[in-house]
């Protein structure tokens, strides 16, 4: 049983270092993704304008 089970995992081993090394480059386009939008978002909003003539109640 531990020569089966240690050829499975011999299988094994190289496809999950693989898969993290896929989830972590997924977490990285969607930071890179997410921070993007962020930027957009902030140049697309005009900055209020603080002046004597421009302020609210």
């Amino acid at each position: 049983m531990d020569g089966l089970f240690g050829s499975v995992a011999e299988l094994f081993s190289p496809e999950t270092t693989n898969y993290r090394n896929r989830l972590r480059e997924i977490e990285e386009e969607m930071q890179a993704e997410y921070e993007k939008e962020n930027r957009l978002q902030e140049t697309e909003q005009p900055k209020p304008t603080n002046n004597k003539w421009s302020w609210g109640k």
